[in-house]
């Protein structure tokens, strides 16, 4: 009977070990090696936005850097995928651009609050943005 016993430590350490390591292998990161570009309008067209557009267009592109960010556990993993890389810096042109046209079209009025355009969380995902290491404002010149 003591021999049954004295198995039963060896057995749970073993299978501890491989569960160790099933669980903290590498996943396969084919998935998030494709990225697709973001879906707004053409650049083209950012001169011809009101305030409320200018607005939707900015989350769109700021939450599509947001999503394309935290697809990867850091910024020095993120740095490894080229694709992602050139992602980030054509969101980044693209976020330039608009506020470029926006500004220039529309001026102070995109610092007025309305339903449709919320300064407030723009900041914050912009922010979010800057505490995961992208500085989106800097445009496509940016340092990654």
């Amino acid at each position: 009977m003591k021999k049954k016993f004295r198995n039963y430590p060896t057995l749970i350490g073993i299978t501890l070990v491989v569960l160790l390591i099933c669980g903290c292998s590498k996943k396969d990161e084919s998935k998030t090696k494709q990225i697709k570009p973001v879906a707004a309008i053409p650049v083209e067209n950012f001169s011809k936005l009101d305030v409320c557009g200018c607005n939707k267009q900015a989350n769109i592109i700021l939450d599509g850097s947001i999503a394309l960010r935290k697809k990867f556990m850091d910024i020095k993993t993120l740095k490894e995928n080229k694709n992602a890389i050139q992602q980030i810096r054509i969101r980044a042109k693209n976020w330039t651009s608009l506020m470029s046209a926006c500004f220039m079209n529309h001026g102070a009025n995109m610092w007025v609050p309305s339903e449709c355009n919320n300064v407030e969380i723009i900041e914050e995902k912009k922010d979010i943005l800057y505490d995961l290491g992208i500085q989106i404002v800097q445009g496509e010149k940016m340092r990654l």
